[in-house]
Formats: C-alpha cells, structure tokens, sequence
C-alpha cells in the first residue's frame, strides 16, 4: 500500500552529495541538465523545450513533496524521489508499505556513482526512518542502463505492465523490488548473477539443410543455442518472449517471427509460459 511522504524539510547529506527539497533557486540548474534530449525520453517524460516547461515541473515538485533535488559542490545536477505505488500491480504486497523510486542525473555527472550513492542513501532514509516492507523501480523496453543499474543495486525482477506516461503514449513498463528483508539482509551491491532455468526441448525434424525443434517455456527459463555458426529462425506460437543479442532486447507475441544471422550469438528468454519454433539452417548455401 501507498504511503504519504513530505520531504520538505528533509535533508540528506553523503560523501559528495546533499539531497534536498527543490527551492525556485534550482530553476536553472534543473533546466540546465533537463533540457537534453533523449535524457528525459529514457524515463518516460519529454526533455524540457523551454524554461517555462522546466518551471512548471518544479512547481510540481514543490507542491508534491516527494522529489529532492541532487546537489553537488553547490550545483544541482539531477534528481530523486518516492513516487506512489500501484496497488493494484503489486498485489502480493498489498498489505505492505512501498513506495516506487524514480531518479534522472545529468548526463555531464554520469559514469561516476553519484546516482549509486543517491539511491543508497535514499533506499537507507525508506526503510530505517519511513519503516517501509518495499522499494519498485521500473526500466522501459531496451533502456538496458537502468536496468542493469538497478540489478547492481539488488532489485529483482516482479513483472511488467502496460502504462500511461508522461510522454502520453501507453508504453510497456519492467517493473523491478527491493524488500526490507533484501536491506537487512545487505543485499545492496552484493547480488549474484540469477541463472534462469532452461527451456525444454522438442526435435522436431532434422536434415542436411535444417534442424527443426519446439521450445517450451515456463515464465523466465531461457534458451541458448550450442551453435552460433549457423542461421536462426525464430517463430512464436504461444506466449510472450525477450530475444536478447549484440547488446539490444527485443519482446516478441506470436505470430511474430525473425532471423537471427550466421555468427550473431543470442539468447531467448520467456515473460510468460511460451512455446517457440526454431528453426537452425546447416544448409551450404545458409
């Protein structure tokens, strides 16, 4: 369940950072880094055209009361906060405090764990001083830094779901969880590789030119294939899949079909109970 916060008088101090409430005197810092294209679209919100966009999402901040700006040697360079949580979502948790956490940093301070740091003394200020049961966080379909910088952190995969964001357009959301049992535990920072179970496996035909199988897929097993010499097809009958290959991810229905390329290696894994086609080609002319 959601809960209230006000963070107007908060004020958080690291090693290198103050977090703190937004103040007027943030205008052009905040428009400053909120102004780069592309850097909002990876979050779901349009980068600022002008200043008055910039001025009218501060007001928000200030009258919402749950975003702290990021402040570092005087100068705001991002920010973060604890955004309501979608009960109806997290429905295993509906009896538990949570609250989703949402961050942005400017892309001059990036690649130097400043949101590291951020969202760790954050996550500390969640669970010792508000008492909360959960921390989600979410990643948009291929925004592959968010979403291996929260599996760094310890968040875990929950589920995904269809939302309006401020782009305004329904765009599908990865949601990820942090638990207090996780914090206690210290699971921050110290989170092993999760190893998926395997798919199984159907032949199906086999030939000089072609070797045919059937993929069965319980939600979150994977396949990778022995051999990447050769040509892949890929057909979805049933069920939702994620290709990942050459660093891009891609999610699939049925009917959907595609073709992986000689020596391009690849990986399936299944967002939802799947069955898949593959089809190798081991022909000459492949």
């Amino acid at each position: 369940m959601d809960i209230k916060v006000d963070f107007t008088d908060l004020l958080i101090k690291t090693d290198r950072l103050i977090l703190r409430a937004f103040n007027d005197n943030d205008l052009e810092d905040f428009y400053e880094y909120a102004k780069t294209p592309g850097l909002g679209e990876m979050a779901g919100w349009p980068h600022h055209e002008s200043i008055d966009n910039t001025r009218e999402v501060l007001e928000r901040f200030k009258k919402n009361k749950d975003v702290l700006a990021i402040e570092m040697d005087g100068k705001v360079i991002g920010s973060i906060g604890l955004h309501p949580v979608d009960d109806e979502f997290y429905k295993d948790f509906e009896d538990k405090k949570g609250k989703e956490i949402g961050f942005v940093l400017s892309e001059a301070f990036q690649r130097q764990k400043i949101m590291t740091e951020a969202v760790k003394a954050l996550m500390k200020y969640a669970f010792e001083e508000l008492d909360l049961d959960y921390i989600s966080a979410g990643y948009f379909r291929n925004n592959f830094k968010s979403r291996s910088f929260q599996k760094k952190l310890g968040f875990t995969y929950y589920g995904s779901h269809i939302v309006k964001i401020p782009l305004g357009i329904l765009a599908p959301v990865h949601q990820t969880i942090f638990t207090k049992e996780d914090y206690q535990n210290n699971k921050t920072g110290h989170v092993e590789e999760k190893k998926n179970p395997k798919a199984s496996q159907e032949l199906v035909l086999k030939s000089d030119s072609e070797i045919i199988k059937r993929l069965y897929f319980e939600k979150e097993n994977e396949f990778v294939p022995k051999n990447s010499d050769n040509p892949y097809y890929i057909i979805v009958i049933e069920g939702r899949i994620r290709v990942i290959s050459e660093n891009k991810e891609y999610t699939y229905f049925p009917a959907d079909a595609l073709r992986i390329s000689k020596g391009q290696d690849f990986k399936i894994i299944s967002r939802s109970d799947a069955k898949v086609v593959l089809i190798e080609m081991t022909g000459k002319n492949e």
